[in-house]
């Protein structure tokens, strides 16, 4: 193309569209759009960075190829590369949506031109990390959006910002920070190379440190559209203070964020852990190019938070660094109690840690391994009289006969909570099913092991004993039970084998019939202090009884005779029996009105009274 008779400078800073507004306007034109479509160029290949419509509007300026090529953005679908970084077309604010103010007021007072053509869009105003100008200290004002002629006309639209009451208010003075020099050198091409942040695409790089320091300024569950231009400001310099060190400081950051967990404020999941800066990466966008930065944070918490399969971090969690009390007991099937005892045990874990939940108090996985390894197997009370099908009375006989015991039997003193190893109770179960003697039979009557108990007025540990002694004929397995319940007994055979030995006595029922009194009399007797008794075990139900020894039995009958007694042996009637014996003197020596039955001496009847008839004259 050939060059225009009126052309206008390009300065060192300014962007592709800028430029050819001003040379539009300085044509006449009123429309950049109409002036490019005057010229045969296309208006969009030329702001997507199109080489040949670029290369087309600088012949048009007279200005050579070599001068725009580090201005030169070309797009590149959703993004936007320049001097060799690439920025989302979302952070490049194509058109001169916010400018300097002193850089406008100093253009219009250069010389030469028309004063519409003077102002120009420089290239980092459009960079969105950039809100500050780095030669006056003011904060970029931005462009009113309903006075703007056109989207990408500069001149219209900084003509009508000039002509607004934004442009009559100069803003306040405000630093330009070292993440907007930063920003402003990569965009320039002015990379290190030698710094962790460099290694991160610039758009990557920009919105990690804003994220990162809106975490630190307003919180991690900051509202990115509560914070206004100035809040971004200091956000982005807070961030990149933390960046610019290198990966390490990135991650003792993200450690810093776990506090909330340890301190109880919040659970250990993405979201509640790293608040907005979870969300982004995990929800907001699923750009690879954040995929480094989704690396270190899963990284950093698997390292330090119990996370594990069946948790979300970018994804599934394939294997667990660390567990706590609470996921250790639930992976390993051992109560949290125990677990921690144990820990606290072994040297795992210290005091310091007692105030902590279970869910963080933290283990290496390979620790927790060990330590909670050996007590997989074993289980607390309930579930392991479960696994035997026990129930209470026999899983105490069981403990109280020796058959079972704790797999801390010297933890007491610690008052560790009692766990059983279930490999031994397994042993012990099957033992004691190798003791069954007998097939099960339906039809005949057989009992479990407290029902046979207690009709046979027996202990169970008794009929525990039994079995390891080999001494049941009887005993077989109930088909369609489990465990102890299964086991089933003979009555009779545990009632012959659990029977006391006879106590040697005579009951009260039949101390009367030896005497030939009633109880009620014999009840008496002994409250008088006539006969001597003691308590035994009854042999057959094994409940505390009254007894009378046979020589005091017969002590009591040498001595006394009953008056019913000497009848029988005289045929005399009573009543005739006794004045008789009143007329020989003889009085009784224990009288009806005191136990009901009427007793003499038997020393004191005279020598015609027949004693023969006593029935223990004939037991001697």
């Amino acid at each position: 193309m050939t060059k225009l008779a009126i052309t206008v400078p390009f300065h060192l800073d300014e962007t592709v569209p800028s430029f050819a507004s001003r040379l539009a306007s300085a044509n006449f034109a009123d429309r950049v759009h109409d002036f490019l479509w005057l010229t045969g160029i296309n208006s969009q290949d030329l702001y997507d960075g199109k080489v040949a419509a670029v290369e087309a509007l600088m012949e048009l300026g007279g200005i050579s190829p070599d001068k725009f090529s580090n201005r030169h953005v070309v797009r590149d679908g959703h993004f936007l590369d320049l001097n060799g970084e690439r920025l989302s077309k979302h952070l490049f604010n194509r058109g001169c949506r916010k400018y300097c103010y002193q850089c406008v007021v100093e253009d219009l007072q250069c010389d030469g031109g028309a004063i519409d053509e003077r102002p120009y869009d420089r290239l980092h105003w459009n960079v969105s990390f950039i809100r500050t100008c780095v030669r006056h200290g003011l904060p970029f004002t931005k462009v009113d959006r309903f006075t703007s002629a056109s989207k990408d006309d500069v001149v219209n639209i900084l003509k009508c910002e000039r002509q607004s009451s934004n442009f009559a208010k100069p803003p306040r003075v405000q630093a330009h920070t070292e993440f907007e020099k930063y920003i402003e050198g990569r965009v320039w091409g002015r990379r290190k190379s030698s710094d962790w942040i460099d290694t991160l695409p610039l758009y990557v790089a920009g919105r990690l440190c804003e994220t990162v320091g809106a975490t630190i300024t307003k919180g991690r569950r900051f509202v990115s559209a509560e914070l206004n231009d100035s809040d971004w400001h200091v956000a982005a310099q807070s961030g990149f203070e933390i960046l610019q060190s290198g990966e390490d400081s990135f991650r003792a950051f993200l450690e810093s964020m776990h506090s909330a967990f340890f301190e109880k404020r919040s659970d250990f999941g993405g979201r509640a852990v790293y608040g907005r800066l979870y969300e982004r990466l995990a929800h907001e966008t699923h750009d690879p190019a954040y995929d480094a930065i989704r690396d270190i944070i899963r990284d950093v918490a698997l390292s330090n938070l119990p996370l594990g399969p069946g948790d979300e971090l970018f994804g599934p969690v394939r294997e667990r660094q660390l567990h706590s009390v609470h996921s250790g007991a639930k992976a390993y099937g051992v109560h949290p109690k125990t677990l921690r005892k144990e820990l606290a045990k072994s040297g795992v874990i210290d005091v310091h840690q007692s105030d902590l939940t279970d869910e963080r108090v933290l283990v290496s996985a390979t620790v927790m391994a060990k330590v909670a390894g050996h007590l997989k197997h074993k289980s607390h009370k309930a579930e392991a009289m479960s696994f035997l099908n026990a129930d209470r009375g026999t899983w105490m006989a069981l403990i109280r006969c020796g058959r079972v015991v704790t797999a801390h039997p010297n933890d007491n003193a610690e008052r560790q909570i009692p766990v059983y190893d279930l490999n031994k109770l397994g042993r012990l179960l099957a033992f004691l099913e190798g003791l069954a003697t007998s097939k099960y039979n339906r039809i005949s009557v057989s009992y479990s092991f407290s029902t046979v108990a207690s009709r046979a007025k027996c202990s169970i540990d008794e009929v525990i004993e039994l079995m390891f002694a080999g001494k049941l004929s009887k005993c077989s397995l109930a088909p369609n039970e489990r465990g102890l319940e299964a086991f089933r007994f003979d009555l009779n055979e545990i009632k012959n084998l659990t029977r006391l030995p006879h106590h040697g006595g005579r009951s009260l029922a039949e101390a009367a019939a030896d005497l030939r009194i009633g109880t009620k009399p014999l009840a008496k007797l002994i409250a008088l202090g006539h006969i001597v008794t003691e308590t035994a075990k009854n042999p057959d139900n094994r409940c505390r009884q009254t007894i009378i020894r046979a020589n005091a039995l017969s002590e009591f009958s040498e001595k006394y005779i009953s008056l019913f007694q000497l009848r029988r042996n005289t045929g005399i009637d009573p009543r005739r029996l006794k004045r008789k014996l009143l007329e020989l003197g003889v009085a009784p020596a224990i009288f009806e009105e005191e136990v009901g039955a009427t007793f003499y001496l038997c020393s004191a009847l005279p020598e015609q009274i027949p004693l023969a008839g006593n029935c223990f004259v004939n037991m001697r």
